[in-house]
């Protein structure tokens, strides 16, 4: 029985949830040392003043149907998951899939979103994110980012994870965490006595379709449209964490007339900028520009190379 799973306490069941749900969410990719953040001169401002990335509620992002491209993909790798494996597993993984529609992640917790790309300098970036060259693109630090231990609030939890656009990644990628719940956790589980009762596997049960649920849920959140591979998006995913006796209560903004929740989010321990460099848009006059943004900087104690991109401008 894995070393994870071993039960100290009289409860074999405590903390089982979170432990499988970290065993299978630290196989995870590491995302490059720094990625490219592309924002506008408030966004800029934000984030150098406050020393954080601001997460948005995926409702509010460019693309809110982002977290549904995923579900048919996700259904059908547990159905035939399910099947496979048959018996016990089937009765967990079975009820799952029927249910998933309703049961997954959108309808069960908030996600927030802060978008990252490996693209420097880029057009595509520029026009999208940046302000239409109007904007910033800025090298931010990504180690604080991807600690499983950084939880702006108690009952969020956060990671970087790269988005696939691909379907059969995505399928395959799915298939792993699944498998890993399964075999890799539950079964162990079973093998070694820790079911003795009908209670108990009922909870484990539950534990299982729980983590399948959870794991769902990040994996819709980096699914995206093949039709924006070029971005070569990496993603800052917030979940929150349900506890009715003390709510995730996020900040607000408005926006167009509507309310946007969203999450600021440490850039650092420290205190510092957590940025690199910085390129400002080519739509913008270079000299003043170029000297505010560095009177910025210097505000918060920091010296940043900031250049003029080299992307030209096209109004």
């Amino acid at each position: 029985m894995p070393g994870d799973l071993r039960a100290e306490s009289a409860d074999r069941f405590d903390g089982l949830d979170d432990r499988i749900f970290q065993a299978v969410v630290a196989k995870r990719e590491d995302p490059p040392p720094w990625l490219w953040h592309y924002t506008s001169v408030g966004g800029l401002h934000g984030i150098v003043s406050n020393g954080t990335i601001r997460c948005t509620h995926f409702s509010c992002t460019n693309d809110p149907g982002e977290l549904v491209h995923a579900k048919d993909v996700i259904r059908d790798v547990a159905q035939k998951i399910g099947a496979l494996l048959g018996g016990y597993h089937q009765d967990i993984v079975g009820p799952l899939a029927e249910r998933y529609d309703e049961l997954e992640i959108t309808k069960q917790a908030d996600v927030y979103l802060a978008c990252f790309t490996t693209k420097r300098d880029d057009l595509g970036q520029w026009v999208a994110y940046g302000d239409r060259c109007r904007g910033y693109s800025l090298k931010i630090a990504t180690q604080r980012l991807n600690n499983p231990e950084q939880k702006p609030n108690a009952n969020l939890g956060i990671g970087m994870y790269r988005v696939i656009y691909d379907e059969t990644e995505l399928r395959k990628a799915t298939e792993n965490a699944f498998g890993s719940i399964l075999l890799d956790h539950v079964k162990p589980f079973l093998d070694t006595g820790g079911v003795q009762t009908e209670a108990d596997a009922r909870k484990v049960a539950g534990v299982a379709a729980a983590n399948m649920l959870r794991v769902g849920g990040l994996l819709q959140a980096r699914a995206k449209n093949p039709a924006f591979r070029a971005e070569e998006e990496w993603r800052v995913v917030g979940l929150t964490i349900s506890r009715e006796d003390n709510p995730f209560v996020p900040d607000f903004r408005t926006d167009g007339g509507r309310l946007v929740p969203y999450v600021d989010v440490p850039l650092s321990e420290d205190g510092a900028v957590g940025v690199g460099e910085v390129i400002y848009g080519s739509a913008l006059e270079p000299g003043p520009t170029e000297r505010v943004t560095q009177i910025l900087f210097a505000a918060k104690g920091a010296k940043v190379p900031t250049s003029r991109s080299s992307v030209p401008y096209r109004p």
